[in-house]
């Protein structure tokens, strides 16, 4: 069982705290920060589940932000208080491979019971027998997450650049001195100059030794603007959501791009769906409570005709004689 905390984290804080130390760059948490904050919203829209709030301590908000940073998590009836939502340690291995049970963790340490009972010589707290256990994908430890999270660290990478580019163009003032002494000062000055200053106010002493630098340096924000846009459209996609639509760039793309693009979404769509609704079928504790999983409908994916460039054939103006028009051609060619 997990150790009592008192400090309240977020499943995000948990899942980036080790993913972000290799980051130096103080831009980089806020950034992700922000994108990931937007692609949770999306992540928790894209169903809906019936039956779970009401019900005990269980909460479907919470089981999709489980399924989506930890892969899988688990729905028990249990002694203590009616429906719980629990995270899964995996036990044991079975015939094919797979966990042969698991041993329940909530997030502050409770303990807890289910009310069916394991079957005989099973390992683990819980299993398939009873409990509901939910993943996010069909593939045991695998998740939209691992293909979000790539995408979302190329974005960050990204914003590095950009974020150096718009420094670089501020053509700082440098203080060049050979004297060791005054090393001092061009490290400082060089510093408040990341941070955003644009003048420097210097002693007398330093007015000979003072250039501009010229950084010659590249501005290419908008490739690196297009280059995160399509990091965020293959986040997207990985979400099962369709980004082509969303960045605007469907109706440019020819037929079999955008067929080919709204199978993949559907197929992310179908596993992720069988992956919820599977477990469901015929578990005694979801007949018992209603639950039911459906995906919800203004994330479907749209219908490529719609989006495409339409050709509209030149039309003849209403008043057009044809009659007239076959005359003054005739008078033409007899002036000739």
């Amino acid at each position: 069982m997990s150790i009592c905390n008192n400090n309240y984290t977020t499943s995000y804080k948990e899942y980036s705290k080790g993913k972000l130390k290799k980051y130096k760059n103080s831009t980089v948490r806020p950034t992700v920060d922000a994108v990931m904050s937007w692609i949770e919203r999306i992540a928790l829209g894209i169903g809906t589940w019936h039956g779970i709030d009401g019900n005990g301590v269980a909460c479907a908000r919470k089981v999709e932000e489980y399924l989506f940073y930890n892969k899988q998590c688990a729905l028990v009836d249990t002694v203590e208080c009616g429906l719980a939502l629990v995270k899964l340690i995996p036990l044991g291995v079975n015939i094919i491979g797979e966990p042969a049970g698991y041993d329940m963790l909530t997030a502050n340490g409770t303990k807890l019971t289910p009310l069916i009972p394991r079957t005989a010589g099973s390992v683990g707290e819980i299993g398939t027998d009873n409990a509901i256990i939910l993943r996010d994908s069909q593939f045991p430890n695998r998740g939209r997450i691992d293909g979000v999270w790539h995408w979302i660290e190329l974005y960050a990478d990204a914003q590095i650049t950009a974020n150096q580019q718009m420094i670089n163009q501020r053509a700082p003032i440098i203080g060049m001195t050979k004297d060791k002494g005054d090393e001092n000062f061009a490290r400082v000055e060089i510093l408040d100059v990341m941070t955003g200053v644009s003048a420097l106010t210097v002693d007398e002493k330093y007015s000979g030794k003072l250039t501009t630098l010229n950084l010659n340096s590249q501005f290419n924000i908008e490739g690196i603007n297009a280059m995160q846009h399509e990091y965020l459209s293959r986040a997207l996609n990985s979400l099962g959501v369709d980004s082509n639509q969303a960045f605007g760039k469907k109706e440019r793309l020819i037929v079999d791009e955008a067929e080919s693009n709204d199978e993949s979404i559907a197929m992310i769509l179908t596993d992720m769906y069988k992956a919820r609704n599977d477990p469901l079928k015929g578990h005694p504790t979801a007949e018992k409570y209603g639950i039911s999983f459906e995906l919800s409908k203004p994330m479907r994916i749209s219908t490529y005709a719609e989006n495409l460039i339409k050709y509209t054939p030149a039309t003849l103006p209403a008043d057009y004689d044809k009659e007239s028009v076959s005359m003054i051609e005739e008078d033409g060619r007899n002036a000739d």
